[in-house]
């Protein structure tokens, strides 16, 4: 056989080898490109995974907002409803309190005294405003953080903040009330009780503002607390 013949065999198999090799490269490739494709294809839908928990996360934060702004919105009307109904229902219940009554008292009850002093100078001067929630004379107070502020204030029992709103578990119940004791009402009213010249009445925070009224002034009583002094 001659050498031209030879280098013939020879070529064609170089030839063919380089198709094998190529040929062998195309599922390679063909994997390649459809890893690529997939991740590609993983990453978008990662994206748009992402995205969407994104949006529910601000939808979440929406509704979580909304709701508490709902419920200011039911406390507003609420406060406003008690107010329509304390003006309209308790207009004849207030207790004309006059300085004669702090005299006859000092002797007797005098931080009660200066108490019911400072509750009139409040009401004269319209200086603190029903806020429920409150706790402070710029904030402005609801029934029970108005008790509680009093009762701190002007006398030796002293009212823990987280005892505020549950004080009929706090204070001890009585049957024989003194000036200074708390009266405690439904709808959450807590009044201040006092007696003067055989009248009795209560001093404290209402929807409408501070407020004197007759002990029997609507809502119905719960009971008696002591408070010392």
């Amino acid at each position: 056989m001659d050498d031209t013949i030879l280098k013939k065999i020879e070529q064609e198999e170089k030839r063919r080898k380089r198709r094998m090799y190529w040929y062998s490269l195309i599922p390679i490739i063909i994997t390649a490109i459809l890893i690529a494709v997939s991740y590609s294809e993983v990453n978008s839908a990662q994206q748009k995974v992402d995205y969407a928990q994104m949006k529910v996360d601000t939808l979440e934060t929406r509704v979580h907002t909304l709701g508490e702004e709902l419920k200011q919105k039911n406390d507003s009307l609420e406060i406003l409803e008690e107010s329509f109904e304390f003006a309209v229902n308790y207009k004849d219940k207030r207790y004309e309190m006059g300085y004669a009554a702090d005299k006859e008292m000092y002797s007797q009850y005098p931080r009660q005294t200066e108490m019911l002093t400072e509750v009139r100078h409040l009401i004269e001067e319209d200086a603190v405003k029903w806020k429920l929630g409150g706790s402070s004379l710029q904030e402005g107070f609801d029934s029970p953080s108005f008790a509680t502020y009093l009762i701190n204030r002007f006398s030796s029992t002293q009212i823990p903040k987280d005892k505020t709103y549950r004080l009929y578990d706090y204070l001890t119940k009585t049957e024989q009330p003194r000036v200074g004791d708390l009266v405690i009402y439904e709808k959450g009213y807590s009044m201040i009780y006092f007696r003067s010249g055989g009248n009795r009445f209560v001093v404290g925070m209402t929807p409408v503002g501070l407020a004197s009224l007759q002990l029997d002034f609507g809502p119905r009583m719960i009971g008696y607390y002591r408070v010392e002094y």
